[in-house]
């Protein structure tokens, strides 16, 4: 059956008719196409030598995860010597091999002791111990011991410890990274949070939350736990998941606040009809059948603008105008009574 013509949700992976995928399209391509959201102000790099990638890890991909929301990240393979210019450099762990007497920033270890992939020569505390700076201090961070330089940071615990696992990886890195000044102390893993080094970011994983706050685009998406905070809006609901978007919609208008005419999303729970899935869980039992079918956000949205009168619409899925919504001046801005749509238009007039 065509790819283009199903009507149903079957997997996972069914997105190009899911309506809480189609309808972030333009949102997101705008993001992407006008570079709304900020590159992230720094680099790290797991470098891989010709040995490492011969060598097994069951921790191979524990790196991906706390760097992900935090700053831009990649692998690097460097055959026997690193040349590049990643802000921070981090060896894989995989084996005590690599020359990096060229990275600026320098996090060294191994939780494997040999330099080759026979296992036959073991040499690490050796290798440790030449990136071991002069003057260098003991210091404890997330939890364990390391011997701290200017421009190095050199783990010499023991083969096997662990610490590259849950939560005290996440620790560990984020006090490398801020024992090295790469980021701030309100960014990376901070109150239950994860905080990009820009601060446009911020996924909540204690509350269940994802917020993007930009001066142009401001996201919400997750569990609003009755009122929601994304930026320049908040939205006050009895929905129990939530994806509001908002975009300053003209070219020339940078700031939502005091934007003319703007664009909301905002697109609550999407499934299969009759798709189940039992209490208290997210696994469903039950796929269900066509038509897929969405919740509207139903509550305020409250809006922070400059303006001194506002019209919003909801739009109809071709972009008509479809119904005038109520709104209300308040200090701050206006509260809009939304519901019955997923597309909102926003527009000020005399």
């Amino acid at each position: 059956r065509s790819y283009f013509t199903i009507t149903d949700q079957r997997d996972l992976y069914t997105a190009n008719i899911d309506p809480s995928v189609i309808g972030e399209f333009s949102v997101c391509g705008a993001m992407f196409r006008l570079g709304i959201v900020s590159e992230a102000e720094n680099t790290v790099e797991v470098a891989y030598t010709d040995v490492d990638t011969f060598t097994q890890n069951s921790n191979y991909l524990a790196y991906n995860y706390p760097f992900a929301y935090v700053t831009k990240f990649r692998y690097n393979f460097i055959g026997d010597k690193y040349e590049g210019d990643a802000d921070l450099v981090i060896t894989s762990g995989n084996s005590a091999t690599g020359d990096y007497t060229k990275a600026n920033k320098l996090f060294l270890h191994s939780s494997n002791p040999y330099s080759d992939v026979y296992q036959k020569n073991n040499t690490r505390d050796a290798w440790l111990a030449s990136y071991i700076e002069s003057g260098a201090k003991t210091k404890n961070i997330g939890g364990k011991d390391f011997s701290v330089g200017e421009n190095t940071i050199v783990s010499t615990l023991p083969t096997g410890s662990g610490y590259l696992d849950g939560g005290i990886f996440v620790n560990i890195f984020d006090g490398v990274m801020k024992e090295f000044g790469i980021i701030e102390e309100d960014e990376g893993w901070v109150d239950g949070k994860v905080i990009s080094d820009t601060k446009e970011i911020v996924f909540d994983y204690t509350n269940d939350n994802f917020v993007v706050d930009t001066d142009k685009v401001d996201v919400f998406a997750g569990k609003p736990h009755g009122s929601a905070n994304g930026g320049s809006f908040s939205v006050t609901t009895e929905n129990d998941l939530a994806a509001v978007s908002i975009m300053a919609v003209k070219e020339d208008e940078d700031k939502i606040e005091s934007a003319t005419s703007l664009f909301i999303y905002a697109m609550g729970r999407c499934a299969n009809n009759a798709r189940t899935a039992p209490a208290g869980t997210a696994t469903a039992d039950g796929l269900g059948a066509p038509p897929i079918i969405y919740e509207d956000i139903r509550g305020t949205l409250s809006l922070t603008s400059e303006q001194e009168n506002i019209k919003v619409w909801g739009l109809n899925h071709t972009g008509e105008r479809k119904k005038e919504m109520a709104v209300e001046k308040t200090a701050t801005g206006f509260d809009i009574t939304i519901g019955g749509y997923c597309y909102y238009e926003v527009e000020v007039v005399a």
